[in-house]
């Protein structure tokens, strides 16, 4: 892997050294609601989807009205447990599911 780099500007002719340093990953995941609120989950750890459904339990129970979820088919929306929770989000909350083509 390979750090990342700050961005810096200087005056022509001057030189900028930026010390880089590896720091511990962060992943986000948001979920932005009809009236533009985003709702985000950072983790530093791997997410998958344990966490997934995690967040979706925690941000279909704050929706009051009927709340479509589009995804797309990455493997963490498609595995078994993701899939059997989807059937509990539909009977439980007004949360659907939408999958991308």
């Amino acid at each position: 892997m390979n750090p990342d780099f700050p961005y810096a500007w200087q005056e022509k002719g001057d030189e900028v050294v930026v010390e880089c340093e590896r720091n511990q990953r962060l992943n986000v995941l948001g979920l932005l609601n009809r009236k533009n609120d985003l709702e985000t989950y950072l983790f530093e750890c791997n997410i998958n989807s344990d966490v997934v459904i995690a967040c979706i339990d925690d941000f279909s129970k704050k929706q009051d009205k009927l709340t479509v979820l589009v995804i797309d088919n990455a493997s963490i929306h498609t595995s078994k447990k993701f899939l059997n929770k989807q059937k509990e989000w539909d009977r439980t909350y007004a949360t659907g599911i939408v999958r991308l083509a």
